[in-house]
């Protein structure tokens, strides 16, 4: 799977003095780390919804990425970013037919990724 240089938050350990946080705008979403934008997506750009956890060694974070576009190319967020619930809840809003119910799905059993798309169609 192709990544953007947005995955590489998926691989930092969270730090406390500094969280990364999702903020919600009227066309899509931004991503800050230090206060500083680092990745924004508009929702009329999202081509996909998947979900899926990485093994962290000690537990598991689950994930959501957004396709935006045809080539494969993934913005993705975790469950550990501030703002990460009210992201859930303007998916919901916004993309109509979107799976609410996939968490059980993807998080058991651990440490298995078990991508899973909950909206658009994967590539």
């Amino acid at each position: 799977m192709k990544r953007f240089t947005m995955s590489i938050f998926v691989k930092m350990k969270p730090n406390k003095s500094a969280p990364r946080e999702i903020i919600l705008e009227p066309s899509g979403f931004l991503v800050a780390e230090f206060g500083k934008t680092v990745a924004q997506v508009s929702w009329s750009t999202i081509k996909e919804i998947f979900v899926f956890k990485q093994d962290m060694l000690t537990h598991d974070l689950i994930c959501v990425g957004f396709r935006v576009d045809n080539e494969g190319n993934n913005w993705e967020v975790t469950e550990d970013f501030v703002g990460y619930k009210d992201l859930q809840v303007e998916l919901a809003r916004r993309f109509p037919g979107i799976r609410i119910d996939w968490f059980a799905d993807v998080a058991f059993p651990a440490f298995v990724e078990k991508r899973t798309t909950i909206w658009g169609q994967s590539l």
